[in-house]
């Protein structure tokens, strides 16, 4: 899969020479506030969670603003589970939008995968306002912290006609 990538945002794979700015976003006090981890530093944030996935950097700036993981969603490894993070000062300016809807017309390329997940904790509005927003509907709670959004296969079947998923791979 070739990752997305304009003049001004790009996600690449392999974020092990990023580890340290994903951290520095990850362990921001904004961020902390959804995820339900008691990680404290850098250092422990690296080795609990050895980050794999995409880095989206900045081009412009040449800096790593953020991060999008793929991987098995433990309830049912036929589902592919999202999570994206971003720099605050990079959040409402479309990006995690387009990021996501490239990883999830991705998923759906996919003959087996059933459907994508985002795991979102119920006061984090904004991520509930992004995944609904692209078609993702709540279907459970794992834990009161935790709860499930989903786009089935039929569910993004029905949005290939909406222009919502119909753009094209640019991050711009």
């Amino acid at each position: 899969m070739p990752p997305p990538k304009d003049q001004r945002y790009s996600a690449t794979s392999g974020l092990k020479p990023d580890t340290t700015q994903i951290a520095d976003i990850e362990l921001d006090p904004c961020t902390r506030l959804y995820i339900g981890q008691t990680i404290t530093t850098k250092e422990e944030f690296i080795e609990v969670n050895c980050p794999v996935g995409y880095a989206i950097e900045a081009i412009p700036e040449n800096i790593i603003i953020g991060s999008i993981d793929m991987y098995p969603f433990k309830q049912d490894s036929r589902k592919l589970e999202l999570r994206i993070l971003l720099r605050n000062d990079f959040r409402r300016k479309g990006i995690a939008s387009k990021t996501v809807q490239f990883f999830v017309r991705y998923i759906f390329s996919l003959e087996k995968a059933k459907g994508a997940v985002a795991v979102i904790h119920p006061y984090n509005s904004n991520s509930i306002k992004l995944f609904t927003k692209l078609g993702f509907e709540y279907t459970d709670k794992i834990t009161d912290e935790r709860h499930i959004y989903e786009l089935s296969r039929p569910g993004f079947d029905s949005l290939k006609g909406s222009c919502l998923l119909l753009t094209n791979y640019q991050l711009s």
